[in-house]
């Protein structure tokens, strides 16, 4: 692999909905010429056959690690420890005796821990979030100003997150979103354009790219306009959201089909693409 050109790992959560659209996003990167380690377990490594039977195999290469022992508590918080306690150390090992390690990490929101991975053999960790944006300021806004709640008990108190857009009301994990390199978004601008803009200012750079909408890929291609126009027509012709999902699948068939998710995505391989040229200085 180290004439293979740019390197990048892919790490996302182990879940479906988080799966689904790195996939996506896997694609497009090994269509714009780089080389995609894609970490999955066991269970999941099918998910990959279409991946696989797609892209040359110089490209594309699976991980799959061991997922770990179900954790005795139930809930996010224990599988997130549980992926890092297992696959932290094992993924130190694989990329200290790499011949050619990835330049980047790509992952998934839900795995702050990979941040301090990443520092650790000193590549830059994007964090990708699979939702969009909003999600992504709302977390931002609760880490810098944390809402203040005077009585816990209060399970009607109303809670505001100053400096957000709209500042909405309702109930902070994931802080180091915020110490990540750069940011990867499964929307558009069209959709979120003021919280993507948050974002940035939040974060201090321009490190911030809405590649969205992600979806699997049918066996045809991208599969963008079957999919989003499939999911338009599932909504009933009677209904008042019928008109405005046909608007929104439009808007974001035109960001990804040469629109600003195209452009973000060409940016963001771009900037990957800089980072092997300024190892090499």
């Amino acid at each position: 692999m180290a004439n293979a050109g740019v390197h990048i790992l892919v790490y996302p959560f182990p879940g479906a909905g988080h799966i689904i659209p790195f996939l996506d996003l896997t694609h497009r990167l090994l269509n714009r010429g780089l080389t995609v380690t894609v970490l999955v377990t066991p269970n999941n490594l099918h998910l990959l056959d279409q991946l696989l039977s797609r892209h040359a195999s110089s490209s594309l290469h699976p991980l799959v690690l061991p997922a770990p022992d179900p954790p005795a508590k139930f809930g996010l918080i224990p599988r997130m420890r549980a992926l890092r306690e297992l696959h932290y150390p094992l993924l130190l090992h694989w990329f200290h005796s790499h011949a050619s390690p990835p330049l980047a990490i790509i992952s998934d929101f839900f795995l702050g821990w990979t941040l301090s991975l990443a520092s650790e053999l000193g590549v830059p960790r994007l964090v990708f979030s699979p939702s969009g944006s909003f999600s992504i300021s709302l977390n931002f806004s609760m880490c810098r100003e944390p809402p203040r709640i005077d009585d816990p008990e209060d399970v009607d108190h109303i809670v505001s997150f100053n400096g957000l857009p709209n500042s909405p009301e309702f109930p902070c994990h994931q802080i180091t979103l915020m110490y990540s390199w750069g940011v990867v978004l499964n929307t558009c601008s069209h959709l979120e354009s003021i919280y993507i803009d948050h974002i940035k200012k939040e974060m201090g750079h321009d490190r911030v790219w809405a590649v969205g909408p992600l979806m699997v890929p049918d066996e045809d291609g991208d599969g963008d306009d079957a999919n989003a126009m499939d999911l338009t027509n599932r909504v009933d012709a009677s209904r008042p959201e019928k008109d405005r999902a046909k608007k929104l699948s439009e808007a974001a068939l035109t960001a990804v089909k040469g629109g600003t998710s195209h452009k973000d995505l060409e940016s963001f391989v771009k900037t990957v693409k800089e980072l092997k040229a300024q190892q090499s200085d």
